[in-house]
Parts: structure tokens; sequence; C-alpha cells
């Protein structure tokens, strides 16, 4: 819950519809379960509940590390060509949801299915000058609130200082 409310603290609306949107957002849920360790504790707990297969494709996933990639291709209506940057695996993930870029760089997990692979939680932008220094917190295994108030930096409205770094005000032309 924590890691949702740094992802909606730059929103200005009503705190009921924040808290909702807190508990709902992609990358809080994705962060509590894998870095926070929810989805490790539910398969130790009741993953013998599960039928084999699906035991076993959740057991793969908990192996897959958050990861920056470069969106190579789009095939729009189908998925996108992705190459992870710290490896440079290929993927062809099936993704609908999101109106993508070549060139873009974005961080997510992309998860097997069975059948290829899917992006799972949130995908966020990143900035080409913040790659490297998300790289780096992603090799630091950083706690949920950490990478969610990271990948939430670009929610934030921007501030522009004057030549002595102060933070310019507004003026108002008589």
């Amino acid at each position: 819950m924590l890691a949702g409310y740094e992802r909606i603290r730059y929103f200005e609306d009503e705190v009921d519809d924040l808290v909702a949107a807190a508990k709902t957002d992609p990358l809080a849920i994705d962060t509590m379960l894998f870095e926070g360790g929810a989805f490790a504790e539910f398969l130790e707990l009741r993953g013998e509940l599960l039928p084999d297969d699906e035991r076993q494709l959740a057991e793969q996933w908990l192996g897959v590390p958050r990861s920056v990639f470069e969106v190579e291709q789009v095939r729009p209506g189908h998925g996108v060509t992705v190459r992870n940057v710290r490896t440079d695996e290929v993927f062809d993930v099936t993704e609908r949801r999101r109106a993508l870029q070549s060139g873009q760089l974005i961080c997510s997990r992309a998860l097997p299915t069975g059948d290829g692979f899917a992006f799972f939680g949130g995908i966020d932008p990143v900035a080409p000058q913040e790659r490297d220094e998300l790289l780096a917190l992603l090799d630091d295994e950083p706690d949920p609130m950490e990478l969610v108030g990271f990948l939430s930096r670009w929610l934030a409205p921007s501030e522009l200082d004057d030549e002595y770094g102060d933070p310019l005000g507004t003026a108002r032309a008589n």
C-alpha cells in the first residue's frame, strides 16, 4: 500500500480517489508482489494448491528480474519486440494496452506465459539520461518504495530554476 502512495503523491485528487488509485496501480502491485516478496510468500504457503504447470510457471516468474528494455519494433494490436539493455536478450512480447514507440526505453518485467512473453505490472517510461541510474538501482535490489519513487519521478510537476539555482516564481504582467 505504501508503494501505491509513493506512486500517486503528485496527483491533486481527493484523498479517497488517491487511495483507490494506490491500491490498483500496476507498478505498485507488481513491486509489492515481487520486490516486496508477497508472491514468493504466497507460493511458499499456497503453491501446492496450484496445478503443477501453473506452479512451475509461477516459480519461473520469481527468477525474472525487472529490467530496462528498448522498444525495437511495434506491431500495433499484436505486440512489441524489446531488447533487454542489461543482457541484450530480445523478446517478442504480447502487449496491446500501451502505445509504445520504437526507440523508447521502458522499465518492466517480461514474464514467460507458456507460449510467449507478456509484461506484468507497470510499464514505465525511462528517460535516456536516467537509464544508467535506474540500472544501478535495480542492481542494488531496491525496496518497493524506493523503486516506485524512482519510477514515479516523471509524474512530478516540472521545476524551473534561475541562473542561481533558486526556484522560479510566477510573474504576472500588468
